[in-house]
């Protein structure tokens, strides 16, 4: 600090000794004006590019958050309409059984649609039309007999019996107020004639209560659209929003031909905030698309906080600088008033200087992010606090010089990057696997800019760094857990013998392939209203059983006992 004191003392004699030559002075002045604005402007210029290259990152994680989040709920919006779908299936399977075996009395038709509108969540009621498209069952009462062959899913199924499920606009239901939609399914003859239609009420609102597991941030928004812009559902729910249609703007229109899922930076047609939207066409519903916003003031506010700091900074830098300018100045005018006066001015104006340049690398340690910048050909030249951290590094540690090269467990990821760097905007995105100072390996995720020399060469390169271990960590054990769940349920439905879960009361819970077969039950018959009790032909041996079973605390026993198949027939 001494050494350098003594620089800048000898400096600032050498430019008020200029200064004071007359004509020469006037010069010097100029410089000294043309250095600090040009110091200004660089700093200025460097300070912009940096913060506009944090917001790039800012933007394009919460970009790539915003997709994930869209997939997620897209998968669950999917399966509520699947699972509908489903239960419809299986309604007009138990009405079609029910009819193979004898004439079905309204009353009948209506316990079995309730029955099947009591496993499903999300549908307020069932009701059949015939090939007239007059209702002929009906899960509610009083509506038998009339007629709604002009319904559109009556004439859309009618023209086309081979079309799949259909929806049908939001409207709001006149018994009950609430905004529901019609699916709907063809009934078709043994000879593939079309025999009437199947129709289920989807309330909207219960696709709210799904979403609300996901947290898109303040000012988020969830939307289940038509490709024309018809709103079936937006979370958070607005009275007057569902069923009316927002245009998709043709830039939005072009995302969505080109690709079944991407994003964009929009500005809502419903609230006019300004959202990243992520979109992704339902794959078995290729008319419906799932829009996923979250709000750009949300998403920017931590940078816009950076921004201040930095600017603070700048602002602090930029007195300094200006203070100085002006020191050199009094120095230059009271040359004469003594060294003394001039060592004390400079030693203030170095103090501010230190302050700043303290105060910045105190933003840039601070970061939570590891922040590197390096040679092309790999020397570190300057690292941040978490990045020492991360790699295993001391705070104290020298790292200067060190081959960044060392760091890559593999070299073609190394080469993967530079490949990335070639390209237009000099930028990369890389997961690779990293080596910490120790030895030990970690997943990083790294997002890499190069800058270039007037000829376009890469000078140096600034890295972020993110650790990624524990989120690939999660996502394998979930990718794990849903093929144990997939095995399970293999093993379950294959097993040539007779597998069966039931209830404290007997009730079915669950029953393989075998066991049906065994019990005389349809392959897809629904077995929720049937109970196991019923099926021994001695009640006394399942009363037997359990008083085995409490003896033996609960340690798997065997048996050998009389049952009853459903058609009265008796096995062992």
């Amino acid at each position: 600090m001494a050494a350098r004191s003594r620089t800048l003392k000898d400096a600032a004699r050498d430019i008020t000794s200029a200064l004071s030559a007359g004509e020469a002075g006037g010069g010097m002045r100029k410089a000294l004006f043309a250095a600090v604005v040009g110091f200004l402007l660089v700093t200025a210029a460097s300070t912009g590019a940096t913060l506009w290259f944090m917001r790039t990152e800012r933007i394009e994680s919460a970009t790539h958050i915003n997709k994930s989040l869209a997939l997620v709920i897209q998968e669950q919006t999917a399966e509520v309409l699947a699972g509908a779908e489903r239960t419809l299936s299986r309604a007009a399977e138990r009405l079609a059984w029910e009819q193979g075996v004898g004439a079905i009395a309204e009353e009948a038709a209506r316990a079995a649609l309730r029955a099947s509108l009591a496993n499903s969540r999300f549908l307020r009621a069932i009701f059949v039309l015939d090939a007239r498209g007059r209702i002929a069952f009906d899960s509610d009462i009083g509506n038998i007999g009339v007629d709604l062959s002009d319904r559109q899913y009556f004439r859309v199924h009618r023209d086309d019996p081979k079309r799949g499920l259909h929806m049908g606009d939001p409207v709001v239901s006149r018994s009950v107020g609430t905004w529901f939609v019609s699916i709907s399914l063809p009934l078709l003859s043994s000879d593939g004639r079309f025999d009437g239609v199947i129709v289920a009420a989807l309330e909207l609102l219960n696709l709210e209560k799904v979403w609300g597991g996901v947290d898109i941030g303040e000012n988020g928004s969830i939307a289940l659209v038509r490709r024309d812009g018809t709103l079936y559902m937006r979370s958070p729910y607005r009275e007057g929003l569902l069923g009316k249609t927002y245009p998709f703007t043709p830039y939005f229109t072009g995302l969505m031909e080109a690709a079944p899922a991407g994003s964009a930076t929009t500005v809502s047609p419903v609230d006019g905030k300004i959202r990243i939207v992520s979109y992704r066409v339902l794959p078995a519903h290729p008319d419906l698309v799932l829009l996923v916003g979250r709000s750009m003031d949300l998403i920017l506010a931590p940078w816009r906080r950076g921004v201040a700091v930095a600017v603070a900074i700048w602002l602090a830098s930029a007195a300094a600088v200006g203070a100085f300018a002006f020191w050199l100045q009094v120095v230059w005018r009271r040359e004469q008033t003594g060294q003394e006066r001039v060592g004390k001015e400079l030693r203030e104006s170095e103090s501010v200087a230190s302050a700043s340049v303290a105060e910045f690398r105190a933003l840039f340690d601070h970061l939570p992010v590891g922040i590197s910048e390096s040679t092309v050909d790999g020397r570190i030249i300057a690292v941040n606090a978490a990045w020492r951290r991360m790699y295993g590094y001391g705070a104290t540690d020298a790292v200067a010089g060190i081959d960044a090269a060392g760091f890559w467990a593999d070299s073609s990821d190394r080469a993967r990057m530079f490949d990335q760097l070639a390209g237009e905007d000099h930028a990369a995105e890389v997961e690779a696997l990293r080596n910490r100072r120790d030895g030990t390996k970690f997943l990083a995720e790294l997002h890499t800019r190069g800058t270039v020399d007037a000829d376009g060469k890469l000078q140096k390169l600034r890295s972020i760094h993110l650790d990624i271990t524990d989120r690939k960590r999660r996502e394998e054990l979930a990718a794990a857990r849903h093929a144990a769940e997939a095995k399970y349920s293999t093993m379950f439905d294959t097993m040539p013998v007779g597998v069966m879960e039931t209830g404290p009361d007997g009730s079915i819970i669950a029953a393989n392939p075998a066991a049906r077969r065994m019990f005389g039950f349809g392959e897809n018959e629904d077995l929720s209203g049937v109970s196991i009790a019923d099926r021994y032909a001695d009640p006394a041996d399942r009363a037997r059983i359990f008083a085995e079973h409490l003896r033996a605390g609960g340690k798997p026993m065997r048996f050998e006992v009389r049952r009853r198949r459903r058609d009265g027939s008796v096995f062992w």
